[in-house]
């Protein structure tokens, strides 16, 4: 089964990182799914498909899910750049018979121009009234445990766009696979994200994770560290991606140091601000009785910094 585990992510990474187009170039429709809500995975730089779990993993991987054995609810809050937010909730629900989750995310981009054509003008158009955009998720999913090590998730998504007074909707689905090696502290995932219509961001993910043992990792690190491997392709253009992350936990695991880099493997990079690299993000969490507190910064070069704040509460037992 390890063998064949190895040929599937082998021939995913081909996909991520191959050259020939899948889909028709273009602009996506719906592009707010490409932006992660989670305070963690950003930090990490957006380096979670192997890592998945928690309120997080529907963003990357739902079959990460699978693990969950506590119900939790997650509030997780975007400052994006030039204004924009983007507000997430996600309840996940342990079952006999799998894990269930729920999400519901809201975007609002305000300040926008209206521009309509005008003869009159020098340049031929005209600005009239601020208008704002706004973009609706609704979201179930749904893992559960495979024989020989594997989980399996699978997302519905209801997706609402509306400009003015222009409105769009749409359906896409998401499909998950992990493994995790019980002999070595490894977990690999496998994502396809966003299916349905010809003009959604369809996205490919796989990745891996390794938790520091005894006899992995450098041994200055804390046993319960991790590193993790990522690369991502959306389906209908030439942007494969690459990512690193690193979490070291300290004070006996109730706060974590989180460190990620993102890097566009087709090199459109969009500048550097204060000194720090597009695909730079950095972040920290803290555990409490029975909930955790998320935080990231990722540099988007000349645009500026995006900050992400996710809180989440345990339920039960």
């Amino acid at each position: 089964m390890a063998e064949k585990i190895k040929f599937v992510l082998l021939f995913f990474l081909g996909l991520c990182l191959g050259r020939a187009e899948l889909f028709a170039a273009g602009q996506s429709a719906l592009a707010f799914l490409k932006i992660v809500p989670g305070a963690r995975a950003s930090a990490l730089g957006e380096t979670y498909a192997g890592l998945a779990q928690g309120p997080e993993a529907p963003a990357f991987n739902a079959a990460g899910l699978a693990g969950e054995g506590r119900k939790q609810v997650s509030l997780q809050h975007s400052f994006f750049v030039e204004g924009i937010l983007y507000d997430n909730i996600v309840y996940v629900h342990p079952h006999t018979t799998g894990v269930w989750a729920a999400q519901v995310g809201f975007l609002n981009v305000k300040g926008l121009k209206r521009t309509v054509a005008n003869a009159s003008s020098p340049d031929g158009f005209s600005e009239l009234e601020n208008v704002s955009t706004n973009n609706l998720l609704a979201a179930v999913f749904y893992s559960r445990r495979l024989p020989k090590r594997l989980s399996v998730g699978l997302g519905a998504k209801f997706l609402r766009e509306s400009l003015h007074d222009q409105n769009s909707s749409a359906a896409a689905f998401d499909l998950g696979i992990m493994y995790k090696d019980l002999n070595l502290p490894l977990d690999v995932g496998i994502a396809l994200q966003h299916l349905g219509a010809h003009d959604l961001p369809h996205t490919l993910r796989a990745g891996l994770a390794l938790r520091r043992g005894k006899k992995f990792l450098p041994a200055w690190l804390h046993e319960n560290s991790l590193f993790a491997l990522d690369v991502s392709r959306s389906l209908e253009g030439h942007d494969p991606a690459a990512s690193a992350g690193i979490e070291i936990p300290l004070q006996d695991g109730r706060i974590a140091a989180r460190a990620g880099y993102r890097y566009p493997l087709n090199r459109q990079h969009l500048g550097h601000q204060l000194s720090v690299p597009n695909g730079l993000a950095m972040g920290f969490g803290v555990k409490f009785s029975g909930w955790n507190a998320d935080y990231s910064a990722t540099s988007f070069g000349d645009l500026g910094l995006t900050h992400r704040l996710s809180l989440t509460l345990g339920i039960g037992s």
